[in-house]
């Protein structure tokens, strides 16, 4: 397993937040900002897959595997999250 950065964006007028954020907890994770979350699985692709379902065909989406050549700043409980899964 490793950790990657979901980040989407919910173009339609009715946004389905609330359904994306219930499927993205069900992984381990931290939700990092408002449409950014850092989640534990298999792959990109089968993460992508997965949230397909859960996307309108006009929302963007980006799944990318986080390495440990990360940085960031004022990441509190997400910076300590993913030092605390060896990133």
């Amino acid at each position: 397993m490793a950790i990657f950065i979901v980040a989407y964006d919910l173009n339609r007028p009715v946004q389905k937040h609330k359904e994306v954020s219930d499927f993205l907890s069900r992984f381990a994770h931290c939700h990092a900002q408002q449409s950014v979350w850092l989640v534990e699985a298999r792959s990109a692709a089968s993460l992508r897959d997965a949230l397909r379902a859960h996307l309108d065909s006009n929302d963007v989406l980006l799944v990318s595997e986080v390495s440990t050549a990360w940085a960031g700043l004022n990441m509190g409980e997400c910076a300590t999250w993913l030092n605390e899964n060896g990133y």
